[in-house]
């Protein structure tokens, strides 16, 4: 990003600034500063606290550091207002009221990235229960379809937040006076995004927690309507709390459907169940996109590095590459574990279906 004083003409390097530098960790910092002061305060109670003690401890800590945060957001949001007009105060905490539409007034998902949503979950991990009747099967998949779907809501307000105080309030609350480079800002900016999304979901979507959604996937199943006429066994009626075996054909609301699954629990016709099972069938290709997606990104940015002259231009990429880096990274090597350990089970799909 560069700006330039448009009183003084023209100079190419004089008055050139380099705010994106900064800026490339400044908003992804802003929103991890809260989650991390909040955990060492929890871990010191862990260790000075006695055990009797330890909960109300801890929620008495909660509710102070809300109050500090709150009354340090009041105190910054006061001076902004009587040094600048309330355009520079709405843009600032046009974030908070994206946050109520999101969340609401849950206070957790402001102070942890992952928050236990169902019962059966240990230190923010789910737990597979492995029932054998079909309707805690379908209650499973709804809390992990929660679960998930929490996690991703708190992915895509990580990502805004990084972008929007990273790339667009600089912009927008920049002096008048000042030029700046609208590609490289709104290049900036997508960079910015799309590496936060990445990195996000590479840190609340780990292996382990995709395998859960895998057995749960499996234990699910799908159906497959019978649309021609073709010779098959006498259908069953479904029934909610019966499991079927793969190749069983059963009649619901009128039409017949075949279980294509190991073991099928699942509402035949329902898209929610068929999402899922295909989501989740094999997480593998959940993590060869995210790296065909972190690839290119990484790419793209080697290619923009080589070819830039500017200095603050060469530091921002660099900064911005040594944290996509640290992404593929991870991403690759999920995508291989997960790979090695579902590959005997597609083979077998293959097999059966053959």
């Amino acid at each position: 990003m560069c700006f330039r004083d448009d009183r003084n003409e023209p100079s190419d390097s004089a008055a050139v600034e380099p705010p994106a530098t900064a800026a490339a960790f400044s908003a992804p910092g802003r929103s991890r500063t809260r989650r991390g002061w909040r955990s060492c305060i929890l871990k010191l109670i862990d260790l000075n606290c006695p055990e009797a003690y330890a909960d109300i401890c801890k929620r008495i800590a909660k509710y102070v550091f809300l109050a500090c945060v709150l009354i340090s957001f009041v105190g910054c949001g006061i001076q902004i207002f009587q040094k600048n007009s309330y355009l520079y105060l709405f843009c600032l905490s046009y974030p908070f009221v994206l946050y109520l539409t999101i969340f609401g007034f849950n206070l957790e998902q402001f102070l942890r990235t992952i928050v236990d949503t169902e019962v059966n979950c240990i230190n923010g991990m789910p737990v597979h229960s492995c029932s054998s009747n079909a309707i805690s099967v379908r209650s499973e998949v709804e809390a992990l379809k929660s679960d998930f779907n929490n996690r991703f809501k708190q992915i895509i307000f990580t990502s805004v937040l990084n972008a929007y105080y990273s790339g667009f309030v600089p912009c927008v609350l920049v002096p008048k006076h000042l030029y700046y480079d609208i590609f490289w800002v709104t290049q900036h900016l997508g960079f910015i995004f799309i590496g936060g999304f990445t990195m996000c979901v590479a840190y609340c979507f780990p292996v382990r927690y995709c395998d859960v959604f895998h057995r749960a996937a499996l234990h699910l199943g799908t159906w497959n309507r019978v649309t021609h006429r073709t010779h098959h066994p006498p259908p069953y009626a479904w029934s909610k709390s019966t499991i079927f075996p793969y190749g069983a054909y059963v009649r619901h609301l009128g039409e017949i459907y075949r279980a294509s699954g190991f073991c099928t629990s699942a509402v035949p016709a329902n898209n929610s169940h068929i999402r899922f099972f295909v989501i989740f069938k094999n997480p593998a290709l959940i993590y060869m996109v995210l790296f065909g997606i972190q690839i290119v990104l990484v790419v793209v940015q080697l290619l923009i590095l080589m070819a830039s002259r500017e200095w603050h231009n060469l530091i921002s990429i660099g900064f911005l590459l040594l944290a996509n880096y640290f992404t593929l990274f991870k991403i690759a090597r999920d995508y291989l574990i997960a790979k090695r350990i579902y590959a005997g089970e597609s083979t077998g799909d293959k097999f059966k279906t053959n």
